[in-house]
């Protein structure tokens, strides 16, 4: 029988003696989405659950980082930032990433593209100031994303996105000829709200213990070390800045710490690496309805 030709047969573009990559990283959303998202109930005690996150979770997200000595990014809502911006001035001079994430984490995918073009421009401009222009990375709110998201960043002086599911690897986005966004995959298997994610407005949200998040990441990050990809863990310090759940993650740290040959990094470093290596595939984001001269009759 004849081999099937799948498109991508692999990846192999890390930096030499690693075999895969991980990263571990964080929305600072707190209150932003609560504000933006229509419809949901008002109360003050959703608020407060949220503030926790910068309040006491990052403080000691931030000591467990250290101790543990591994990078991290932070994607931060720039109404976010404005309100805390010595926090996000002292990690920036401690060198973790700063990347964008929307101004009040607007989910854009009812939003027309000139109306995303101002809400991308407006975050990265606050976002540049406090960190002396070091912003590179972009992650979607809820990971919406429209069909000419990818070019609104790249034409922000993007370099990457970590908001797509298309692989388990770093791959280009088309932006048009000859350029491309770099997308660093995420997935929601790897999201801490899918299993912590109880709030007063979604009090239907079965609470997972903490193992139950760490054996699914782990299994996960087996895998996809088995197959040389890149893990990305999604974290939010409102969520998994509760002490027990910090103990989870950390735990899951000390384990990939103890695997040989992983590159522990940052989305930004893993797309810089990678920006230029004709082996990293580029894709054309495909239309989000049917082609209407396909024949489904048959």
């Amino acid at each position: 029988m004849a081999a099937i030709r799948w498109p991508y047969q692999g990846f192999s573009s890390w930096p030499e003696n690693y075999r895969a990559a991980v990263s571990i990283t964080w929305d600072v959303d707190d209150e932003a989405p609560f504000y933006s998202r229509a419809g949901e109930k008002k109360e003050a005690s959703e608020v407060e659950q949220r503030r926790y996150g910068m309040r006491r979770g990052l403080p000691l997200i931030v000591k467990m980082l250290q101790d543990t000595g591994i990078p991290s990014t932070f994607y931060i809502p720039a109404y976010i930032a404005r309100q805390w911006p010595d926090v996000v001035r002292d990690l920036n001079a401690a060198d973790y990433e700063i990347g964008g994430h929307g101004f009040l984490h607007e989910p854009v995918g009812g939003l027309d593209r000139l109306r995303e073009e101002g809400i991308v421009h407006r975050s990265l401009d606050e976002l540049q100031e406090l960190t002396d222009g070091r912003v590179r990375g972009y992650r979607t709110p809820s990971w919406h994303f429209n069909h000419w998201t990818a070019e609104v960043l790249h034409d922000a002086g993007i370099l990457y996105d970590s908001s797509l599911m298309g692989d388990i690897a770093p791959y280009g986005v088309a932006v048009g000829e000859d350029k491309r966004l770099i997308e660093i995959p995420i997935h929601w298997y790897w999201d801490d709200v899918e299993y912590w994610g109880h709030t007063q407005v979604t009090r239907n949200h079965t609470i997972s213990p903490p193992s139950n998040a760490y054996e699914i990441w782990k299994a996960e990050l087996d895998g996809v070390i088995a197959e040389g990809g890149s893990f990305v863990l999604t974290l939010h310090p409102h969520v998994s800045g509760r002490p027990g759940m910090l103990a989870a993650v950390r735990q899951l740290i000390e384990y990939v710490k103890s695997v040989p040959g992983i590159w522990v990094t940052t989305p930004g470093a893993m797309a810089e690496h990678v920006q230029s290596r004709p082996d990293v595939p580029t894709i054309e984001l495909m239309p989000t309805t049917p082609d209407p001269h396909y024949d489904d009759s048959h």
